[in-house]
């Protein structure tokens, strides 16, 4: 146990930790962050905007272009380019969108 809190208190310093705010897990795949960026110039198709996602571990990143950004079109491309291919994520980092 002591040895435990004092690696604790190495790590973070003398800081608090709230539960579930320490070091991301260090796996590929198990932490993402997501922007997007827009509007842009129109493409033949009618899409205006991309959603970026990167593996916070690998930084492996997808560029997702989409038409409209409402909250089904970005958990849709999510799903399809994302969660079907790598699997779903422990956690997401996203702003609060547009």
């Amino acid at each position: 146990m002591r040895q435990e809190q004092d690696r604790t208190k190495e790590t973070h310093g003398d800081a608090q930790v709230a539960p579930g705010d320490g070091p991301l897990r260090e796996d590929p795949f198990s932490s993402l962050s997501m922007d997007l960026l827009g509007p842009l110039p129109q493409t033949k198709t009618g899409n205006v905007f991309l959603l970026i996602i990167v593996d916070r571990f690998s930084k492996l990143v997808r560029a997702v272009s989409l038409a409209g950004i409402t909250a089904t079109d970005v958990s849709s491309a999510l799903c399809r380019d994302w969660i079907f291919v790598y699997g779903p994520p422990d956690t997401v980092l996203t702003d609060n969108g547009p």
